[in-house]
Parts: structure tokens; sequence; C-alpha cells
């Protein structure tokens, strides 16, 4: 076996780890000690060649995976330095995979504040979808963040469907599910198979609340007031600045229907932003239009666009959005970049909990 032999077998073998390693050279034990015993044989064949016998003894422990001959340790070293070199100047996720940023069109020469009173008043008049008294909101969203079967996943965006039914009592029944991973380009995906591929095939997994067990941020329903609806939502948040009170307001359309006065009532709170812009049309993730109002804010520590899209003539709320706009900190992303989203798909009341 030849040095290119050996070179393009361990490249076979290690590559695709070190491609899915946070520092580029992470391998599995068990694929080093294997591809350590090819350089040793590799070593052998040399000595034999030579007229030397060297016999290689077996791993016999934990800590003493596998010992080599000196000649076999030396050429080891040798070759692992030099596949360091090949594998660390190949094709590899420098960054962490992220979702494509939405489309935002320039829209009529109009602003936020007019734009978001006239949704309130579409939200007065229209009726909200369902009957009952149990809340359901069905979501996809995704976070930089956030971790697949208990695995914090770099190479591949996979998103969260959750279903959220809430009873009048506080009573909670939730479904989650991972979707369909996405990749930024075929190493991602080859990496994010390396390693397991995390939230692929994953089954529906549902856990019923007993009253006062699920978290919930608010035990009432929002006020309808205007005077009252910023002081309510900072029961949980700081919303003395634009950024967290959007925060605020994604937070409580997570774990609630808003009836037609509620949401006129959030509407019009936020057309009173005056650091609020009108970001243009969009189409959201789930492929509806709707139009983007957004605040630039440092105070997560980074210069962050929130983003909230809206579906202006039926007084409804379709998304939420958060971007790095011109700096990452320690999030290995190449900026700008979307690091959150949370998709409203569905919202409707209910009379039965499932």
């Amino acid at each position: 076996m030849s040095d290119d032999d050996v070179l393009r077998q361990l490249r076979e073998e290690w590559e695709p780890r070190a491609a899915a390693s946070p520092r580029g050279w992470n391998p599995d034990p068990r694929v080093q000690a294997n591809s350590l015993a090819r350089l040793a044989e590799l070593s052998r064949d040399r000595q034999m060649a030579a007229g030397e016998q060297a016999r290689l003894p077996r791993r016999s422990s934990r800590k003493q995976r596998l010992t080599l001959t000196v000649a076999s340790i030396a050429a080891a070293v040798v070759t692992v330095v030099v596949i360091g070199s090949v594998i660390g100047s190949g094709p590899q996720p420098s960054y962490a995979a992220t979702p494509d940023a939405l489309v935002y069109h320039p829209g009529a020469a109009v602003t936020a504040t007019d734009l978001l009173r006239q949704a309130a008043k579409a939200a007065l008049a229209s009726k909200v979808g369902g009957a009952g008294s149990v809340d359901f909101i069905r979501t996809s969203s995704w976070d930089l963040n956030s971790r697949v079967d208990g695995r914090k996943v770099t190479t591949a965006v996979v998103p969260l469907n959750k279903q959220l039914w809430r009873g009048p009592g506080g009573a909670a029944v939730t479904v989650r599910q991972y979707g369909q991973p996405t990749f930024p380009d075929q190493d991602s995906r080859a990496a994010w198979e390396a390693n397991g591929s995390p939230g692929a095939n994953s089954r529906p997994i549902r856990v019923d609340h007993s009253a006062g067990d699920y978290p919930f941020l608010w035990p009432d329903r929002p006020p309808t007031r205007d005077g009252r609806l910023r002081d309510w939502l900072g029961q949980g948040h700081d919303v003395t600045t634009s950024g967290p009170l959007l925060m605020a307001i994604a937070d409580l359309l997570n774990e609630r229907v808003l009836t037609g006065p509620e949401a006129a009532a959030v509407l019009r709170l936020l057309a009173e932003l005056p650091d609020l812009e009108y970001t243009g049309t969009v189409v959201d993730r789930a492929g509806r239009p709707g139009e983007a109002f957004s605040v630039t804010s440092d105070y997560s520590g980074l210069p962050t666009r929130y983003t909230v899209i809206v579906d202006v003539d039926a007084g409804s709320f379709l998304a939420f959005e958060q971007t790095l706009t011109t700096e990452a900190g320690q999030y290995n992303v190449r900026v700008p970049a979307v690091i959150s989203y949370l998709v409203f798909v569905e919202t409707r009341f209910t009379a039965r909990m499932s």
C-alpha cells in the first residue's frame, strides 16, 4: 500500500467527521484507532520490505487503545500531520447553518403608523376562526441556539413544528415534531449525516400538562385598552425599549390566540413606536404575503433587527424574525444572518384539548 493509498482512505474516513467538528479536527476515538491501525500496517509493510519483521500489539484497554512499535508511531505522527493539513485545506462548514433571509420589497409610500392603524381597524372587524374556549396555536420555529434530540446542530436548519392547546383553566397539551432539515451546501448535509442526522424522521411527542404545569408567561388574557397593554406585557419582560417589546409580543402570540379587540390593541401599541420602520412587503416562510415592520436594537448585545410580519387586510400576525445585521459576536455565522424565526401557521379557537 502506497502513501497515496493511505492518504486517500484516511481522507474518506476523517474528512466528514472533521467537517462536522466545530474545531475541524475531533474524530471519533474508534475511527481514530482504526485509522492509526492502517498507518501501523503501512509501517509494517515497509519494515517487511526491508527484511525486518514488525509485530503490532492489540488494543488492551480504554487508556491504551492502540500500542504501536516506535517505528509505527513515528509513521503515524508524520502521516497524521499530513492528513491534518489536507483536511484543513478541504471544503468544510466554516459557519453555522442559518435560514435564507426573506426578501423584502419596498412597499407603498406609507408610514408604519398608518399601516398598523389600518390593520387594527381590520382586526376589530374580523372574526377569529373556530369556536370554543380553547386556544389552538400551530407554529414552526427555529433558533440558532436550539438543540435537536439533545444535540446542538450547526450544519443544518431543523425547524420545530409545535401544536399547543391551552384550556381556560391553564391546562395544556403540546405536540412537538422536528420538520424537514435544510442545508446551506452539500458539505453541510454530509456533516449532518455523519453526526447521526439529528431530527430526521422524528416522531411527534405529545405531552399533557395539568393546570399550572405549563410555563405560560401570562395567566390571564391581554387587556384591550391601549394604556394598560404595555404595562401588562412588562410583567415578564423589559418593555422600556422597542426591541424587547417586540419580543414580548412574539411570546404573547406564541401562547395566546388573540381576539379581534386584543389583536387591535397590540397593533395600536406597535403603531405608537417611534423607531418602528415599515420594511416592505414580504412572503413569509409559510408562503403567505404580508407587510413587515422592523426595529433595530442592540438590546441583546449585538445589533439585531426584530421584524414582525402582519396581514394588514386581516389584522392578524403571521411571523416574527430576528436578524444579526453587522456583527456576529460569539456566533459562528456570516452576517447578516437570521438567528431565529417563529411562524404562526394556524391560530383559532376550539372546543377540545386535542
